[in-house]
């Protein structure tokens, strides 16, 4: 039993051997055209965090707009989270000036009294969680639709219930106003 066992695998393996030879990169000349883009490349929202101590929720919606000294709010949100009139859903929100007052390669600080700020609702309404330091750098912020708003963050914050403890937030956003 044990060497029929034995022979089916073997078969097994080189039949599946000389079945792909032929695919992908086996030499044969042909290259893959999938990777070859077919029209213009759309740029596209999302973010990462390469440190999140605060556990946030995974927002799926990314949207921009106006705020009231001409600048911008960039808001990534769990669409389950809102609650029309009530609640945003925002895990992360980024207030940012007018762009003829950011410059981009260059680090801001975040906090209170900050030009910029960074929110970490978490998908709640009202929190206590606040940003107390930490640096936004911006890599381009455009001013035309479809332009990017690109950047890395850098802060800690603290719940204001629990003073002792800070949680780091480090993460890279790119925003794609009214795309």
């Amino acid at each position: 039993m044990k060497n029929i066992i034995r022979i089916i695998m073997i078969c097994c393996a080189l039949t599946t051997h000389f079945a792909l030879s032929g695919c992908g990169s086996g030499g044969g000349g042909a290259q893959n055209s999938a990777v070859t883009p077919s029209g213009p490349v759309t740029a596209v929202s999302y973010y990462s965090l390469s440190s999140d101590e605060l556990g946030l929720l995974k927002a799926d919606t990314m949207s921009t707009e106006s705020n009231n000294t001409g600048g911008l709010i960039l808001r990534a949100a769990a669409h389950d989270k809102i609650i029309p009139g009530i609640s945003a859903g925002n895990v992360f929100r980024i207030d940012i000036p007018k762009q003829d007052q950011i410059a981009t390669g260059v680090s801001y600080p975040v906090g209170a009294n900050s030009a910029c700020d960074i929110l970490f609702p978490n998908g709640e309404n009202s929190t206590l969680l606040t940003t107390v330091s930490g640096t936004i750098k911006f890599s381009s912020y455009g001013t035309q639709n479809g332009d990017v708003i690109a950047g890395d963050f850098d802060v800690y914050v603290k719940n204001l219930l629990d003073q002792s403890r800070q949680y780091h937030e480090v993460g890279h956003f790119q925003f794609v106003p009214n795309n």
